[in-house]
């Protein structure tokens, strides 16, 4: 799906008729380097690449985070996290990417979700309507 779909799809779902007459609460997140979350604004929040990945890591291999084999993208999230590799620089720095070639846009929409859920700020961790 194109960037502007997808941008057109986040639109039409935001503004579609909830079901408890609650507004969404919709939180920018900025993935930065660094070691911790910093704050933003109201809303905005810039989070270390790091961070997203180490929680997503934690709770997968616990087994808290696991992928239901229905999902629409199942198979294709199960490869990007195939493809997700951390490296370290012979300087020592860490990066965390895709192969060459491959795409990470659901392992870091599932890694900022997760962050959201248990570490973001606590007006976020309320049930999401979409």
């Amino acid at each position: 799906m194109s960037y502007p779909q997808q941008m057109q799809r986040v639109v039409n779902l935001i503004a579609r008729p909830l079901l408890d007459g609650l507004k969404p609460i919709l939180v920018r997140i900025t993935i930065t380097a660094g070691t911790e979350a910093t704050q933003h604004g109201a809303k905005s929040w810039h989070v270390p690449k790091g961070l997203l990945i180490s929680n997503l890591e934690a709770h997968s291999h616990s087994g808290e985070l696991r992928i239901a084999a229905a999902a629409n993208d199942a198979a294709a999230l199960k490869d990007e996290l195939k493809d997700f590799k951390r490296k370290i620089s012979e300087a020592g720095r860490t990066t965390y990417a895709a192969r060459v070639g491959a795409h990470d846009d659901l392992v870091l929409s599932v890694a900022i979700t997760l962050w959201m859920a248990t570490q973001g700020p606590t007006f976020a961790r309320e049930p999401l309507l979409i």
